[in-house]
Order: C-alpha cells, then sequence, then structure tokens
C-alpha cells in the first residue's frame, strides 16, 4: 500500500506535512515515506513494521478487514475513521 501527500495534485515536499509513526523503542517519528502495509494484526505499519499513527496518536487499526482512504486522509474501516 503507498500513500503519498498531495494538495491539489501536487505533491508536498515541506517538512510540515509528515506521516507520524512509532519506532520499535516506543519514539514517535515523522516520515514522508509512504509506502506502508498491514501487518499479521491488522495495523498499518512501515516496511520496518513501525506503527503508523493518526491524528490522536494512536495506531492505526483495520482488524484485517478491507480499507480505503480518502483523498483527505480519512482511512475508512468498515465504518470508523482514523486521520493520519
Amino acid at each position: 500500500m503507498d500513500l503519498a501527500l498531495v494538495d491539489n495534485d501536487t505533491l508536498y515536499n515541506t517538512s510540515g506535512v509528515l506521516f507520524t509513526v512509532q519506532n520499535a523503542d516506543g519514539d514517535v517519528r515523522c516520515t514522508r515515506n509512504g509506502n506502508f502495509t498491514v501487518d499479521t494484526e491488522g495495523f498499518i505499519t512501515t516496511n520496518e513494521g513501525y506503527y503508523v499513527r493518526n491524528q490522536a496518536g494512536n495506531p492505526i487499526q483495520t482488524n484485517g478487514l478491507e480499507f480505503t482512504v480518502t483523498a483527505n486522509g480519512v482511512v475508512q474501516v468498515d465504518g470508523i475513521n482514523a486521520l493520519f
């Protein structure tokens, strides 16, 4: 699953708009790399296995269900929204 940060069809290339992830040590980091996957527990992660966090700071859980990401960055899983 690859995601990109865009505004009016233009990719963001500034440090002000980033995905938030939590590394193996529990530290919160930011990245522009939107190459994500879903782990065996249903969490959206980086390829390194770091949890992608929503705006509330929580890992995004898909429960293994199919999900979509809207143009506004809303992850929709079974009727539940989680913003990036």
